[in-house]
């Protein structure tokens, strides 16, 4: 009876422990996002860019164009540029339109995680609760974009739509709604056309062929007819930054970094987890086919896709912990599902360890915001970006800030196309590459500028200023505006040079 008394008492400290961590994940989160929404420079390194894009649909100019030293297109599909082109006529053309459309994705991904887990797990608001918490607290894990101005967690809200649509209703009706829901995920992020995949399987067990028809139909469709109306306001620029610069980048795959993706991401953050889900799985009583069948067996089957999705994108050693988004919110959804079948399968002795496996999941996606730059807006942050402006603007003559593109910069400023996105081009290697490359070559054979501001770039630095020399680093005492890139580095528009007989 002690004994007893004691697992008892244990339990219940683990469940304050968790609703106490939860508690703390929330607030850390809104309390990040907010001061980071209204931040008026650049966060993450792509984000001026992505607006510049969203801008250009603001204001009526054609998307995708010939890529130019002044403007190249990233290599992603638009909707997200649309819908942050919309909250621009609340916002203006700032970061914050962007990050709004992500913040509120965000959330309402939130919202459907709790939805799906609590269809499944309708005997359990604990379970539904603790959902959603889980993927907050994976903020830090998946490199802190969920707020950026990225088109990652509207992408993630699609595939999520789709998943809950597919769970709460198989009816014709809903069939079609969820395929076009995962079609605009595919003209959000390419890599939504594999999520069609274990939805298709999943209907054509429970529906047989017919459902699943339905579905690849509808999907088939809505691509092909989104993609002639991009064709047709676009060109073929939207085929060559869609898909010749993703299949010629493809050549930087990697397949011996596959294995680690799993021992330094899959089984370290989320091992305790996935140990979890999978000794959930092996305990069920029902056969494969029933199993698959079942709503839960949905959600593994996309658990599976997300982390072949998640294992193949990091075996490009240019991407970034971001592209887990996906396998984040639908781990949290089988994680909590897991718990709960384990719950009522396991014998009480071992239920009273469930409250500390939660805990210890919770405790493994622990993040420091003041580990990195710009996690955490503080003061020096807005003071750095109000110093540059203020230099910047000091100048007199023309300046190019190269790989930067600031907002707030005033008019007359020249802009140069995101280094990566230049990048990205270069590795086409067609005639396009040869013409962007002799375009910036001669742009600085003719002293088309007068100051050059760039960062750390080996693409911007040394012989490749010919006829420029280095004056000096832009307030040396004190950091610039920031950019996260890869984690904690970041880089700074801070270098100068100048035409030498200027």
């Amino acid at each position: 009876m002690l004994l007893q008394k004691l697992w008892i008492k244990n339990s219940s400290l683990a469940i304050a422990l968790v609703v106490g961590l939860s508690l703390f994940f929330i607030g850390l989160f809104l309390f990040l996002s907010i001061k980071r929404i209204i931040f008026p420079y650049e966060i993450g390194w792509m984000e001026g860019s992505i607006i510049e894009h969203a801008a250009r649909i603001y204001s009526g100019k054609q998307l995708y164009v010939q890529p130019t030293i002044e403007f190249v297109n990233w290599l992603y599909q638009p909707f997200y540029y649309y819908v942050t082109a919309t909250i621009m006529h609340l916002t203006g053309v700032s970061y914050s339109a962007g990050r709004i459309v992500s913040f509120s994705s965000t959330l309402f991904s939130g919202g459907l995680i709790f939805l799906v887990t609590h269809k499944i797990v309708s005997d359990s608001k604990w379970h539904s609760f603790l959902a959603p918490i889980i993927y907050l607290a994976a903020f830090g894990v998946t490199g802190y974009y969920y707020d950026l101005a990225s088109v990652d967690a509207l992408f993630n809200l699609l595939i999520l739509s789709s998943l809950g649509i597919i769970v709460y209703s198989q009816k014709s009706y809903a069939i079609i709604f969820s395929a076009f829901i995962l079609a605009l995920a595919v003209f959000t992020k390419q890599q939504a056309f594999i999520y069609i995949i274990p939805i298709l399987v999943w209907i054509f067990l429970v529906q047989h062929s017919r459902g699943a028809l339905l579905f690849f139909a509808t999907v088939i469709f809505c691509f092909l007819f989104g993609t002639y109306l991009l064709v047709e306001a676009n060109g073929n620029w939207y085929f060559f930054y869609v898909y010749s610069i993703p299949n010629a980048k493809a050549s930087g795959f990697d397949v011996l970094r596959l294995p680690f993706v799993f021992s330094n991401f899959l089984f370290s953050f989320f091992g305790i987890g996935c140990t979890v889900i999978i000794f959930s799985c092996l305990r069920s009583h029902f056969g494969l086919k029933k199993f698959l069948g079942s709503a839960f067996g949905l959600i593994i089957l996309m658990l599976i896709t997300a982390a072949i999705q998640l294992t193949m994108h990091l075996g490009d050693i240019l991407s970034y912990k971001n592209v887990a988004m996906p396998f984040t919110a639908v781990f949290a959804i089988a994680f909590t599902i897991s718990l709960r079948n384990l719950q009522y399968s396991l014998n009480p002795r071992w239920r009273k360890f469930i409250p500390w496996v939660t805990l210890m999941q919770l405790l493994a996606l622990l993040y420091n915001p003041r580990g990195e730059e710009l996690i955490d807006i503080r003061d020096k942050d807005y003071r750095a970006g109000e110093n540059f402006i203020r230099e910047v603007t000091s100048m007199d003559g023309n300046i190019l800030i190269a790989s930067h593109h600031l907002i707030p910069l005033p008019r007359g400023i020249l802009r140069h196309a995101n280094f990566l996105a230049f990048a990205d081009v270069m590795v086409v290697g067609d005639s396009t590459s040869r013409h962007l490359m002799k375009s910036w070559e001669c742009s600085l054979e003719n002293h088309s500028y007068d100051f050059i501001i760039t960062d750390e770039s080996v693409f911007s630095h040394g012989e490749k200023f010919r006829g420029y020399v280095f004056s000096r680093s832009c307030n040396d005492t004190e950091p610039l505006i920031y950019r996260s890139r890869v984690g904690p580095f970041t880089t700074s528009p801070r270098y100068i040079y100048v035409l030498k007989n200027r």
